[in-house]
């Protein structure tokens, strides 16, 4: 159940990096693939620069929370093409307390996001988000 946290954070980071550092046409579409998140929720400039800022300070945290080798470990797989919430996240051996200090910042990042968006678009991640769990 732990570990599953970690994931969603890790899965969450890897989906607002992606919405935000690839352009449209390389991202993903329909059929189980991830979609342009910056598009799909509508977010205004404003919120992708917050969301940009947002996440910076996340990865800038984890990088906090991971020892040296653990990074080194999660960039590698990285390169690799793995998904950050996989196998990746797994390979990292993470501590009881890595996992609360991650389960924490993922929760903050969590309503940090929710104090972006709009009703609107908080309501749509949400629906994102389940469906993508139902897929699951």
């Amino acid at each position: 159940m732990k570990f599953k946290s970690i994931l969603v954070l890790v899965g969450t980071i890897a989906s607002l990096s992606l919405a935000t550092a690839l352009p449209a046409s390389a991202q993903r579409a329909e059929g189980g693939k991830r979609p342009d998140l910056a598009a799909a929720l509508g977010l205004s400039e404003t919120q992708q620069t917050q969301l940009e800022e947002l996440r910076a300070e996340m990865r800038s945290e984890m990088d906090d929370v991971l020892t040296a080798e653990q990074k080194a470990a999660l960039e590698n797989a990285r390169s690799e093409g793995q998904r950050p919430g996989r196998g990746a996240m797994r390979s990292l051996n993470l501590t009881q307390a890595q996992r609360q200090q991650m389960r924490s910042l993922r929760e903050d990042f969590q309503d940090d996001l929710e104090d972006i968006l709009t009703d609107e678009q908080v309501q749509r991640l949400q629906e994102m988000r389940q469906s993508r769990r139902d897929r699951r």
